[in-house]
């Protein structure tokens, strides 16, 4: 089986299933963020981990499409203390259980890194993924 089938039967499966996630942020409205500490790992300069957010209010992608809660793969860079993100997953259920409606894979040459401002969402990101124990 060649590798195309084999990255498009991954990509059809969610990919919160078999994370283990802790809460790293809940905001006064009720929207909870996690982190997954078993998949944060070490890609030089970068440092790579999931995160699933719940949102206490529905959010609206540019195509219209509403959801409830996204799993995304972040990329940090722990030196400059900046964020980007490189796959999402969209869902209408607030706990990602249900398959994602729509998935969104961007390749390296796509980061778009934004600063980690103080206090932020991002910054509590930051500051979880770059104190965690370095993995390959």
């Amino acid at each position: 089986m060649n590798r195309f089938w084999i990255l498009a039967i991954l990509l059809l499966l969610p990919v919160s299933a078999s994370a283990e996630w802790r809460v790293v942020f809940q905001s006064n409205a009720g929207t909870v963020h996690y982190y997954d500490p078993t998949r944060i790992l070490s890609d030089p300069p970068y440092r790579t981990a999931w995160i699933k957010s719940s949102f206490a209010a529905p959010r609206t992608l540019a195509d219209g499409k509403q959801y409830r809660s996204a799993v995304q793969k972040i990329v940090v860079n722990c030196r400059t203390e900046e964020i980007a993100i490189s796959f999402s997953e969209y869902f209408e259920g607030a706990n990602a259980a249900e398959p994602p409606f729509s998935k969104v894979m961007r390749p390296k040459e796509n980061w778009e890194f934004v600063p980690a401002a103080p206090d932020s969402e991002e910054d509590f990101f930051r500051s979880v993924v770059c104190s965690a124990a370095q993995k390959p």
